[in-house]
């Protein structure tokens, strides 16, 4: 808290510094005098061997010093003079005593320790740290003795690691609490009036001190722990680099430890003979109770230890061939092992040795959480039973409850022998695993490239469904795509190809588009099945999503699905063809394309239009052009009542001459069609040849053209609307001209 408070003057102090440079500089100099004079430093402790020393006379002293306080409080709770604050104070103080105790004692460890560490330290400096009592070349027992032995100090350093945090979570938790005493032994002081009150928090700020050094020693201590162990290592790891350098592993030993996994494979299968015979014993017991007349209890009682055992065999015979199965693995790792040791293993086999190792530690680690999840329900019965047992009067149903409790723990002694050798399975496993590792070769850029072809083909041949006991794998899928994109590429070329050469034949263009539509669909159906049968895959394999095709076409493709269907009628029928003139609505277009969904027109005002293929079918089309390109089309005129009829028919004849788009067979023709309101009316008919929308409405307009001069020429009068006004009034209409503000007339 002082120092805390130094900073904060500290840091104010600089923000006024701000203002002034000179009184900054002087605030901070003479901040630091006061830092310097009045607040206290920490005593840092000393952790040499004398400085240990010196603590321990110090812990010592202070023990002592609280002894006599023990005593002196303890006379005067005798005394009755001091109350329950007395027996307070005396509590507080034997915590105070239990607290420097520990303290002394955690001094004292630490003493070993420092020589310990010393020893440590110059066996390494001197080269001895690294000690074997055998003589090369080493023995694969004394290299697993060494990794057993660094194994488990790594295991130690582990666990000393999580308890450093815990400590500095206790230390600091004890300076938090030295604070808050300090705190309130200093409002205490202050009001100096109650002195009782004084001692008792001064009491607890030196127990808080007490609480604190302890942590701290303890902290001080687990890091020197950690150092030891850390020199451990050092030296263990130094040990077995020599050992793994002479390591020598030859088939005599290999045999040896072959031949003790057989003797464990025979130990396990007399778990089974065992669990046979106490079941024979049992029901030799029941057969002789059933004879001689038992009580209903005593057979339940049977009846529950022969089921009891039945589960025993089961188990028993479970865990045998799950024992004769690990060791069958063992005897195949320590094989790997061996061959290791002698050299020249190929890169592919480590690669596939260390992919079966590490299924099999994957698999072993499953198996023990299995088992430790199955030890929780077994104990908790073998408890049940231990009490029923104890509770049990009747002679003949202890027995058979008796019975009963040995046959699951005849189930926990064959699990325990299970996990062990799962344990040892697992190890073995890891330390064949790092060998691979330490005796790998380096990768040359073969091997990554092998590797690499190994995933690959892994990812080939991996099975995404299994349809009539055919897989249909990663790689059959994409071949057939690749199939099926590739044909569908020739089957594009040839049937532009042929169509190319229907069309210099003087195919009709529409007919030649179906035709190619029709070769597109068809080969793309027989190319699809070329590409299944090809890999192999059965169309039932594709059932499911017929089934979701249908749904789809019954619930949202029914225009689609017209459409298609009508396209196809379309092409087969022939009612539109491509260069088709349709009228559609007060429109005019030209057919362009015939697809599979629609029918691309386009516009005299070269618009393009997708027209659904279900409309031609389902709505009244005019197909100028559906059985050739000759139309007969009209032009009406209307002449002036008294002009000469006949003159005007020959006019009319002679301006169908002129246009050289108008056929002169069949003739054309003029029909005087009736006497208008305005106007003598004519039309006159002819035919022509339509290539083009626009070319109807051009012809059209050329003989009109024709027409007008043609009239203007005969002064024929081309009509227009006229009205006669008829004023129906009572006497004659007066018209007066008026004039304007300026003088004019209006």
């Amino acid at each position: 808290m002082v120092y805390e408070a130094a900073k904060v003057i500290v840091r104010s102090c600089g923000c006024f510094s701000l203002v002034s440079f000179r009184r900054g500089l002087l605030a901070w100099a003479v901040l630091g005098m006061v830092a310097t004079l009045v607040i206290p430093r920490p005593v840092l402790a000393d952790d040499s061997a004398d400085g240990v020393i010196k603590q321990i006379i110090t812990a010592q002293e202070k023990l002592g010093h609280v002894n006599r306080r023990i005593a002196k409080q303890r006379l005067l709770a005798d005394q009755m003079s001091d109350g329950m604050d007395g027996q307070q104070r005396l509590n507080r103080l034997h915590e105070l005593k239990a607290v420097y105790q520990r303290l002394l004692n955690v001094l004292k460890k630490s003493t070993n320790l420092e020589a310990e560490r010393s020893r440590l330290e110059k066996a390494a400096e001197s080269g001895q740290a690294v000690f074997i009592s055998e003589t090369k070349p080493y023995s694969l027992t004394l290299y697993d003795s060494t990794l057993d032995e660094l194994a488990a100090l790594n295991q130690e350093q582990s666990l000393l690691q999580a308890s450093q945090k815990n400590t500095q979570v206790k230390l600091d938790q004890s300076r938090e609490a030295l604070e808050k005493a300090e705190q309130a032994w200093r409002r205490v002081k202050e009001e100096a009036n109650n002195q009782d009150r004084l001692a008792a928090v001064e009491l607890d700020r030196e127990l808080a001190e007490a609480t604190v050094q302890l942590a701290g020693r303890r902290l001080k201590d687990v890091q020197e722990k950690l150092d030891l162990v850390v020199l451990k290592r050092n030296a263990a790891d130094q040990k077995l680099n020599v050992i793994r350098e002479d390591l020598a592993f030859d088939p005599a030993s290999l045999e040896k430890v072959m031949a003790g996994i057989d003797e464990r494979k025979q130990r396990a299968g007399r778990y089974l003979q065992e669990t046979i015979e106490a079941q024979k014993r049992l029901e030799n017991q029941w057969q002789k109770d059933q004879r001689g007349g038992a009580s209903q209890r005593v057979m339940e009682k049977a009846d529950d230890a022969r089921e009891a055992w039945r589960q025993t065999y089961e188990a028993a015979l479970q865990r045998t061939e799950e024992m004769n199965q690990l060791l069958d693995r063992q005897q195949q790792l320590w094989g790997y092992r061996h061959a290791l040791l002698k050299g020249d293993v190929a890169s592919k086999d480590l690669t596939l040795w260390e992919s079966e190792a590490t299924a099999i530690r994957e698999q072993v680690r499953q198996s023990v959480r299995a088992y430790q999840t199955g030890q929780v329900t077994l104990h908790a019965r073998m408890d049940t039973m231990e009490k029923e047992l104890t509770a049990t009067q009747s002679m003949a149903a202890r027995i058979y409850a008796g019975l009963q409790l040995d046959a699951l723990k005849k189930v926990g002694a064959i699990g325990q022998d299970y996990l062990s050798l799962l344990l040892e399975t697992e190890q073995l496993t890891s330390r064949l695993l790092d060998e691979i590792q330490l005796n790998a070769p380096p990768a040359t850029l073969w091997d990554r490239v092998a590797d690499a072809r190994s995933r690959l083909d892994t990812l080939w041949n991996f099975e995404l469904w299994v349809v009539d006991e055919r897989g249909v794998t990663v790689g059959k899928v994409i071949t057939a795509l690749g199939i099926l994109i590739i044909g569908m590429l020739l089957i594009k070329w040839i049937s532009h190809l042929i169509v190319g050469r229907m069309r210099k034949a003087h195919l009709e263009p529409g007919s030649a588009a179906a035709v190619e539509k029709m070769l597109y669909y068809l080969g793309f159906l027989v190319v699809l099945l070329f590409a299944l049968k090809t890999v192999n895959i059965p169309l039932t394999a594709f059932t499911f999503l017929g089934g979701a095709f249908a749904i789809g076409f019954g619930f949202g493709a029914q225009n689609l699905i017209n459409n298609f269907i009508s396209g196809f009628i379309i092409m087969a029928e022939r009612p539109i063809k491509i260069g088709d003139i349709l009228e559609l609505g007060d429109q005019c277009v030209r057919v362009e394309a015939i697809g599979a969904r629609c029918t691309r027109v386009r516009t005299g005002e070269n618009i393009h239009m997708l027209v659904p293929n279900s409309s031609f079918l389902e709505n009244d089309i005019t197909n100028w052009t559906l059985a050739d390109k000759r139309i007969r089309a009209k032009v009406s005129v209307g002449v002036a009542y008294g002009s000469p009829v006949e003159k005007v028919t020959e006019l009319l004849m002679e301006s169908t001459q002129k246009v050289e788009n108008i056929h002169k067979d069949p003739k054309p023709f003029v029909i005087f069609d009736e006497f208008g309101d305005n106007a003598l009316a004519f039309e006159i008919y002819f035919w022509i040849r339509v290539e083009n929308v626009i070319e109807k409405k051009k012809i059209a307009s050329r003989l009109r053209y024709e027409i007008y001069s043609s009239f203007g020429d005969n002064n024929i009068e081309i009509s227009f609307p006229q009205r006669d006004i008829h004023l129906d009034t009572v006497s004659p209409v007066q018209i007066e001209l008026l004039k304007s503000t300026d003088g004019k007339a209006m």
